[in-house]
């Protein structure tokens, strides 16, 4: 909350030296993205390994159901809905093969 409120400008206890600090043993400032990184890599590894990304349920269920949102994910960008796809991840997805 207070690095949001530093980086919006606000009023934040949040000083440079303790955003130094934490950033200097590996902080993760936006949790959301590092998720979305590490399934990423995950799908990537896997994509590498098969020359697919259709992971089975029964290879890695989570991984599974990660793919499947992401595919929702980009039809609710296509309707214009509301989504958390980005160009970003669309690019790293096509990169690997994903469809």
């Amino acid at each position: 909350y207070q690095y949001r409120l530093k980086r919006s400008g606000s009023h934040s206890t949040l000083t440079d030296d303790r955003e130094a600090d934490l950033n200097d043993i590996g902080f993760v400032w936006d949790a959301h993205s590092a998720s979305w990184q590490e399934r990423y890599q995950a799908l990537r590894a896997f994509a590498i390994a098969n020359g697919h990304c259709n992971i089975p349920a029964t290879v890695d269920n989570a991984l599974n159901v990660w793919c499947k949102h992401q595919r929702r994910q980009y039809k609710c960008m296509l309707r214009q809905q509301p989504n958390v796809m980005t160009e970003e991840r669309i690019r790293a997805l096509n990169e690997i093969g994903f469809n």
